[in-house]
């Protein structure tokens, strides 16, 4: 009698010990799969611009100087920049006109493909856009202020010293970059460049195309 007792009861005991096991065995799951938040990175950049830029037809060589700072966190970041370049006709035009451009910017920025935060040495494939608003100021007199949409992509080079445990890092950068931006308007009578149907005015779209490069370094 007794022994058929402990072998109803047996079920029961089983059951009630069951849910406390698997409660377990899931809280500890949990804490075994929550990945730890990526850490805040800061940045500074300073490099140089070299290309083309437009203006309505003054069209030729631009280079100058651009310096930037941002913050990224994983594979997304946000960087502020300042640019200060030359722009204008080309330099073997009879008769040039020159100006200087300054820019500012707030760009984001995606790493399509990211190396290791760990690792000593690494590199970053990334691609980004943004928005601007740049100020024209020619030689000969007369200014002209816009507003411009950034697109472009690039890679870097990570070198992470570590002095007293600390997360630094500094390393080469190189990068396409496409500023697009509404020229002024155009007086210019419908002409066919080419063969074409339809007589057309020139675009009125400006695009500056830059190969920008340069050094970060931050932490």
């Amino acid at each position: 009698m007794r022994a058929a007792s402990l072998a109803a009861a047996l079920p029961l005991v089983c059951l009630l010990a069951a849910p406390a096991t698997s409660s377990d065995a899931i809280a500890e799951s949990a804490i075994a799969t929550d990945a730890p938040r990526p850490p805040k990175r800061l940045e500074l950049r300073l490099g140089t611009l070299l290309g083309s830029g437009d203006v309505g037809d003054a069209r030729g060589f631009s280079g100058g100087l651009h310096v930037a700072v941002g913050v990224r966190r994983g594979d997304a970041g946000a960087i502020a920049e300042l640019q200060y370049a030359g722009i204008g006709d080309s330099l073997a035009s009879t008769s040039p006109r020159r100006g200087r451009v300054t820019r500012a910017a707030l760009v984001g920025r995606w790493n399509a493909l990211s190396g290791s935060p760990d690792a000593p040495v690494s590199g970053d494939l990334w691609i980004e856009g943004g928005v601007g608003y740049e100020h024209v100021m020619w030689n000969r007199g007369g200014v002209m202020d816009r507003p411009f949409v950034a697109l472009g992509f690039g890679s870097e080079l990570d070198a992470r010293p570590r002095p007293a445990g600390k997360r630094r890092h500094v390393g080469p950068y190189v990068g396409m970059r496409t500023q697009l931006a509404r020229g002024p308007e155009s007086t210019a009578m419908p002409t066919c460049g080419g063969p074409c149907t339809r007589a057309t005015r020139p675009s009125s779209l400006d695009a500056s195309i830059y190969v920008v490069f340069g050094v970060h370094t931050g932490r």
